[in-house]
């Protein structure tokens, strides 16, 4: 979680908050410490949180240059679609699992996943983080693979 945290801020204080903060909402909730709660409440506070100020924060962590121009693209995604990119992608979830702690629908984060990966995609194509061989951006609609 604590890396999940991390990508999707972009800052070691923002994510030992987040952490922080679920398992406190969890706490004062008196909702137990199970997984699927965990999840929830994370994903809650996330997007309220990052929703609210429109948070894109910008990265502080010591990376390599591709690192961080990788992190920065991240950050640079609306919080949903960031969100939902990471839970497939670092801590790989499929959708049913994303679907339930996010409380959206399994189309819905289909369709966010797609969006948020042919956004970033694009980004990395645009910057040209991936000169040598760019990624087609084809998969219009793409379901999140496991899911």
């Amino acid at each position: 979680m604590y890396n999940l945290s991390l990508h999707l801020s972009g800052s070691k204080e923002t994510a030992e908050s987040l952490i922080k903060q679920t398992f406190d909402l969890c706490a004062e909730a008196g909702s137990g410490l199970d997984d699927l709660t965990i999840w929830k409440t994370f994903c809650s506070y996330f997007l309220d949180e990052f929703s609210a100020t429109n948070n894109h924060p910008k990265s502080k962590t010591d990376r390599t240059d591709l690192e961080a121009k990788l992190q920065d693209a991240i950050l640079r995604l609306p919080p949903e679609e960031r969100l939902v990119l990471l839970l497939r992608e670092t801590a790989r979830l499929d959708c049913k699992e994303i679907s339930l702690y996010t409380g959206n629908s399994k189309a819905r984060v289909s369709a966010i996943y797609a969006r948020g990966r042919e956004c970033l995609l694009q980004e990395l194509n645009e910057t040209a983080l991936l000169p040598e061989n760019p990624i087609k951006v084809e998969e219009k609609g793409a379901h999140c693979p496991g899911g």
